[in-house]
């Protein structure tokens, strides 16, 4: 992947976006939880991660996804999506038991529908 990897955090009350891009690799999963620490959550109810610029993702970006996501759902009760992942990365949060910290979509707005506003 020839992409640098960024991950672009947006509150827009009562949902933060997070959008990865790149190889989800150390390097991003770093980026992803320095974004965390600054993000405002006031008013915050739901985070949606759109992976649909970062189709891969590897074991040490997964131990940085695991770490926000326990982080927000038991420090600020949280709901969490997941959106747009290629199979790649459905299949590496599957086998780690991501499903158990958040919910799969197919789209933004599906997440979006399904958690309300």
């Amino acid at each position: 992947m020839n992409k640098t990897p960024e991950c672009t955090i947006k509150a827009d009350p009562p949902w933060l976006m997070i959008t990865p891009s790149g190889y989800f690799s150390e390097i991003l999963g770093q980026k992803l939880t320095e974004g965390i620490r600054q993000a405002p959550l006031a008013g915050v109810k739901f985070v949606i991660f759109d992976f649909a610029d970062s189709p891969v993702v590897n074991s040490t970006g997964l131990a940085a996804m695991i770490d926000v996501c326990e982080n927000l759902q038991e420090a600020h009760q949280l709901e969490i999506g997941f959106c747009k992942m290629s199979n790649l990365v459905l299949e590496a949060f599957q086998i780690s038991g991501m499903n158990q910290v958040g919910t799969f979509f197919a789209t933004v707005e599906e997440a979006k529908a399904y958690f309300g506003s």
